[in-house]
């Protein structure tokens, strides 16, 4: 059995999220029954990915397999960054242009990502793709008196929306005001106002619009992508802790704005990776390439370590961690080894639900590892309980990673 509706359980029974945008756990109520409009926000793509990125896309990877254990059909988009003054400034020095550099990040991410199990999105926009409907959607944000030109370009109106600040769970200026330096208003109307077109001539990548020449505000590009793809309401919209604020809360506002609806209906934010106690990211320089953990640690180690960890919490990256990942790595694959065979019954049944229903109750992975864990130690002997953790192990995206690929290998027909 693989990535198949668990016995027993039917879309009916809930499944769970931390929703940032009522600040608590809600059952999901999807716009359609049996589908589930889901965007990620992807990388911008001035490097590879680091160990930081890899934890996001693992967290909303399982997400996306237990809704589809459940009975789900998830329609999964998720965006790269394709043009921004980073991409431009590393291509140069490497004496690149910035688009064939952004093609060669692109690869890099999905070789990485390939490497760790992770389901490919659906769908993969582009901004450089997406370059017209922006300009369009900017336009009529200034249409809609959302949005005003400056000497940089266009500025979004933020007192015109109702709600601004809903996700970080503070007023408008609470929010902002310490963003945005009172030099720094650069002709806005307020503080708080964020660019949605800068206008800008350097590094050359550029287009000519009626209200400047330059390039999109990254706020701009999401709504515009998700609304593309998905509809003007999505069921979820994910991504790192980091984003809440400025990010979704602004690309929020727009949606709004250039649909006057709800964008999400639920928003999940994963914690971030720290090293050293300080975020891990390529602007600090202390990023950890998640090719080269991968290479030091194994796939299922790397993977498996991210597992560890609730999702919302902020995770500290060290040897301890991979170590202890690697311990329990071996110990899963010695007890699928020695599992008896049959259908799941008695106490692998149980322990198998128990771990599902973990994974469906606000993704908690240390739960579902626990329970996995006390089939491996104690009821190896249980009937079906090679079928119990292969089915666990399939939803977590264990199950294709070595050294668990090649005996799970031998029960698919």
């Amino acid at each position: 059995m693989r990535s198949s509706p668990q016995e027993g359980k039917t879309l009916a029974d809930p499944i769970e999220l931390y929703d940032t945008g009522e600040h608590r756990v809600r059952e999901l109520e999807t716009i359609e029954p049996d589908r589930v409009r889901l965007y990620v926000c992807g990388i911008s793509v001035s490097g590879p990915p680091h160990v930081g990125h890899g934890r996001s896309y693992v967290i909303f990877d399982v997400l996306r397999r237990v809704l589809e254990h459940a009975g789900y059909e998830v329609d999964h988009v998720q965006n790269f960054t394709d043009v921004e003054h980073a991409i431009m400034k590393r291509a140069e020095k490497r004496g690149l242009e910035p688009l064939a550099y952004a093609e060669q990040m692109i690869e890099a991410y999905f070789d990485a990502m390939d490497r760790i199990a992770i389901k490919r999105a659906d769908r993969f926009p582009r901004v450089t793709d997406y370059i017209d409907d922006i300009i369009d959607a900017t336009r009529t944000l200034e249409d809609h008196e959302c949005a005003y030109e400056i000497d940089d370009g266009v500025a979004f109106r933020i007192c015109d929306v109702e709600g601004f600040g809903t996700l970080l769970g503070k007023v408008p200026a609470d929010a902002v005001v310490h963003e945005v330096p009172e030099e720094q208003w650069n002709g806005r109307e307020t503080p708080f106002d964020f660019i949605v077109w800068r206008n800008t001539d350097d590094l050359g990548v550029t287009w000519k619009t009626s209200f400047g020449e330059g390039r999109p505000g990254w706020h701009t590009e999401c709504a515009v992508m998700a609304n593309d793809l998905l509809g003007e309401t999505i069921d979820i919209h994910g991504g790192g802790a980091d984003l809440v604020f400025p990010h979704h809360e602004c690309e929020r506002a727009i949606a709004r704005c250039l649909s006057d609806g709800e964008f999400a209906n639920y928003w999940v934010h994963n914690g971030l990776v720290t090293l050293d106690e300080e975020k891990m990211s390529k602007s600090l320089r202390n990023s950890v390439p998640l090719s080269g953990a991968i290479d030091d640690h194994g796939p299922a180690q790397v993977r498996l370590a991210y597992l560890s960890e609730d999702y919302r919490e902020t995770m500290e990256w060290n040897d301890a961690r991979l170590a202890d990942a690697d311990e329990r790595v071996q110990a899963l694959h010695d007890a699928l080894q020695e599992a008896a065979e049959g259908t799941p019954a008695g106490a692998a049944a149980e322990l198998r639900d128990e771990a599902i229903g973990a994974l469906r109750s606000n993704l908690d992975f240390p739960a579902a590892l626990e329970a996995l864990d006390t089939v491996g130690q104690q009821h190896t002997d249980a009937p079906g309980a090679r079928q119990a953790l292969i089915e666990v192990l399939d939803v977590l995206g264990l199950a294709e990673l070595e050294p668990f690929a090649s005996e799970v290998g031998s029960d698919d027909p």
